[in-house]
């Protein structure tokens, strides 16, 4: 069995509901898929002892189209058909190594106490955000988006049209 279990957002997660009571689950999302359901089963449960710790990567030059994008993009078609947060949820992510050595530091400071847990709950220490590096990479993705959806809706217009 897992002392500490890592994952993105998704389904994978809910395997914390079986871990053993003093493990750790590190949960990472976008910042537009910021849904911590398995941390509320884990803080609703009062038998639960497997700590939830997020992190939330808010600097979008750390991740890359995943493969559903990407084929959408060949295509020509408008990814996921417009619903950016579940795309944000698919993409691939670079997270860098000192941010996760930094949560690892905090579930060995816990050391499986429940107490200890709680505090770090409490003080806000069990979620962290790697922030993004200013407001261009925003702005970047922002009119990159936005000049595809600008194209496929052109092509579309030029394809009716004949």
């Amino acid at each position: 069995m897992a002392d500490i279990a890592i994952g993105t957002h998704g389904a994978n997660t809910a395997n914390a509901l079986f871990m053993r009571p003093g493990s750790a689950l590190i949960e990472i999302f976008h910042p537009d898929w910021n849904h911590q359901f398995v941390r509320h089963w884990l803080e609703s449960d009062p038998m639960s002892q497997v700590h939830w710790w997020g992190v939330v990567v808010e600097d979008r030059e750390l991740f890359s189209p995943g493969a559903h994008e990407q084929r959408e993009r060949q295509e020509g078609g408008l990814p996921y058909k417009g619903h950016w947060n579940a795309m944000m949820r698919d993409r691939n992510l670079k997270l860098p190594w000192d941010v996760l050595r930094g949560v690892l530091d905090r579930i060995a400071a816990v050391n499986g106490s429940v107490n200890a847990y709680r505090k770090q709950v409490a003080s806000g220490s069990s979620v962290v955000k790697v922030p993004s590096r200013g407001l261009l990479p925003v702005v970047r993705h922002w009119f990159a988006s936005a000049t595809h959806w600008l194209k496929s809706v052109q092509q579309r217009s030029a394809g009716s049209a004949s």
